[in-house]
């Protein structure tokens, strides 16, 4: 039986049989919007646009970009991807992971449950649910990065969470971990993401880490036994 037993958001995974696929994040993805300044939509994405107007560029960075082929794999995802596997116990057989841009819009048009690394910038995928979540990724032109909106700001908290770490830089990451329904489907959705790569760390060992996890559930009025909300 898996470790998780009933505590959500894992207790909606791994037990009635359906297959758990695991989206890793597309690091190159991200390198190419930070060289070029530019901005991978999820249509560019899903259509393999990742470059638009490549010869535009000088002959250096054209080649340079040749290189973000999207094969390439976070170490923090490979962690993730490792902790989730072990709360699955016996039941990890059901756990499919894939790199980002090896899925096509097809893939999320089944009734399987999904796991997603990584914020839109490095995992556009994630966007599929974005309507659904009350703080989402926005990007910051000024910036030229992603910051966190919040939709439905409650009392205490602030309508943007802006982070001043990128990268593996030192200053303020933030994530997001959210449990959500795949649009006409029947399976489940949870997205693990944060601002850089420091961040989705944190968000990962937060939710796989249970006994905090339900805690801090607890504290916000939220039973970590009982339906997801």
């Amino acid at each position: 039986n898996p470790a998780f037993g009933n505590t959500l958001p894992w207790s909606v995974f791994f037990h009635n049989g359906r297959p758990v696929q695991l989206v890793l994040a597309d690091p190159d993805a991200s390198a190419i919007q930070e060289l070029t300044g530019s901005r991978i939509l999820l249509p560019d994405y899903a259509n393999r646009r990742f470059v638009p107007m490549q010869e535009s560029y000088p002959p250096d960075l054209q080649r340079a970009l040749t290189f973000f082929r999207g094969v390439n794999v976070p170490a923090v995802d490979v962690d993730i991807a490792l902790a989730i596997s072990r709360l699955a116990g016996a039941n990890a057989s059901l756990l499919k992971a894939h790199p980002s841009r090896s899925l096509q819009l097809s893939a999320f048009r089944t009734d399987d449950d999904f796991i997603l690394l990584g914020s839109s910038r490095s995992n556009p995928w994630s966007t599929l649910f974005q309507e659904q979540l009350d703080f989402e990724f926005a990007y910051d032109p000024q910036l030229n990065w992603e910051i966190i909106r919040n939709k439905r700001v409650q009392s205490g908290e602030l309508s943007r969470y802006v982070p001043t770490a990128r990268g593996w830089d030192t200053g303020h990451a933030f994530a997001i971990v959210a449990l959500v329904g795949n649009p006409n489907q029947a399976g489940n959705v949870l997205l693990i993401a944060g601002t850089n790569a420091e961040g989705t760390e944190a968000a990962g060992q937060f939710v796989t880490n249970l006994t905090q996890f339900a805690q801090t559930l607890r504290n916000h009025g939220i039973d970590p036994a009982g339906a997801p909300c």
